[in-house]
């Protein structure tokens, strides 16, 4: 993983950290590399004294004095977490390591303020670097999910406004986020999509000129089919909320890994990154472009929610339904679909309806989502208005019960 940070003195162009490790006769060996211009350039690092594997993960700078890299070490004695700080002339290990853990990522906000998260058979695991040194939280010490999961990535905003994101495990593997207000951590799960399996991999947060900082994260969760598909959510200050993601244009089976905003709004764009499966079982590396400016403060919501939504049915599947929106204004529209699969709901999908006037639209549905026919079973269907991805609270009144019978015939009720 690579960051970016401001020109050095006498520099004509910015200097990038590039960050991970390779492969000697002895085994990985952390990497560290910098970029001046058009030329990559390997960085001298200290290891701990008889290391034999090491790797780093994600790297972090403020300045061209002080960067972060953060990863995992071995030695004869067994395994740690690897942070390495540069001071603007040499990188250093931190004398001061979690044993039988790694670390996946890390976030400074200064240099007297970063936040390094991860995981290791004591569950999540979360450093704060307060300038001299590192104050470890593990497990259960960090939330109550904390002692079953990891923590792989993490953003901040200030030394009081951070958000963590990662997996625990629970009946399965689910998307966990947890927020830091500068002493203590809070768990904020965003709710998983998922059939058994989620997990947000990814996060990126930005300031807002009036209230708290704002996120996106990304991930993957399982579908009712069996596949996987990726996700995003967005984090208002206060809560998450779901955020449709485009699928590629090939593949199967999409994930998302990692998520970049820029750092003075959400003005501007994002870019999530991941990869799709080929048709003969490989990757597909893919990108997907955030552009425009997200506007979701609670106090706004009504706003943007539509007046109203009914759902009727032509008796078959193959006929479709009509969907009846009554607006404000002109909108964006989408549909969120949900599934009820042993008494849980899962997200099947976002569908699309375009923009549409204000007043009263009606709107053909082809019972479709990402382009395939509903299956059999038991839906909730709401509507909502679509601001650059992100959904608006479901108009009134709330979401439509849709039964799909193994005849293809439908049912709607409130």
């Amino acid at each position: 993983m690579f960051t970016r940070k401001s020109p050095t003195v006498g520099a004509t162009a910015p200097v990038c950290y590039a960050v991970g490790f390779y492969f000697s006769r002895g085994g990985a060996v952390a990497l560290i590399e910098s970029r001046i211009g058009a030329s990559w350039l390997n960085q001298p690092l200290q290891l701990p004294t008889g290391t034999t594997f090491s790797e780093l993960n994600r790297v972090s700078c403020v300045s061209p004095d002080f960067c972060v890299a953060v990863g995992t070490f071995r030695t004869a004695s067994g395994e740690g977490t690897l942070e390495e700080v540069w001071n603007g002339t040499s990188w250093t290990p931190s004398a001061q390591t979690v044993p039988n853990a790694r670390l996946d990522a890390v976030a400074c906000a200064s240099s007297t303020f970063c936040v390094a998260v991860g995981g290791g058979p004591a569950g999540d695991i979360a450093e704060v670097y307060n300038g001299s040194g590192w104050l470890a939280q593990i497990g259960g010490g960090l939330t109550a999910h904390g002692s079953s999961g990891e923590l792989t990535a993490v953003s901040c905003t200030s030394s009081t406004a951070c958000v963590a994101v990662g997996d625990y495990h629970a009946n399965g593997v689910l998307a966990q986020a947890e927020t830091y207000n500068g002493s203590s951590w809070s768990a904020n799960d965003p709710g998983s999509p998922g059939v058994s399996d989620s997990a947000l991999g990814g996060v990126s947060c930005s300031p807002t000129t009036n209230g708290p900082a704002t996120c996106w994260a990304v991930g993957v969760y399982d579908t009712p089919g069996g596949q996987t598909n990726d996700w995003g959510e967005y984090w208002n200050g206060s809560s998450w909320q779901f955020a449709a993601v485009p699928n590629p244009n090939s593949g199967t089976s999409p994930s998302l890994v990692a998520v970049s905003c820029p750092s003075s709004s959400l003005s501007g764009f994002c870019t999530a990154i991941g990869s799709s499966r080929s048709s003969s079982g490989g990757s597909i590396a893919f990108a997907d472009i955030y552009t425009a400016v997200v506007i979701v403060p609670p106090r706004c919501c009504g706003q943007l929610t539509p007046r109203s939504f009914d759902l009727r049915t032509h008796g078959a599947e193959n006929r479709g339904a009509t969907v009846i929106a009554v607006l404000r204004k002109p909108r964006e529209l989408a549909l969120l679909v949900r599934e009820r699969i042993r008494h849980r709901l899962v997200i099947v999908g976002v569908v699309p309806l375009g923009r549409h006037r204000a007043g009263r639209s009606q709107i053909h549905w082809n019972l479709k989502v990402n382009r395939r026919p509903l299956r059999a079973g038991r839906y909730l269907v709401s509507l909502h208005s679509s601001t650059d991805s992100v959904l608006s609270p479901p108009a009134r009144p709330g979401s439509r019960s849709l039964i799909v019978t193994a005849h293809g015939r439908l049912r709607v009720s409130s």
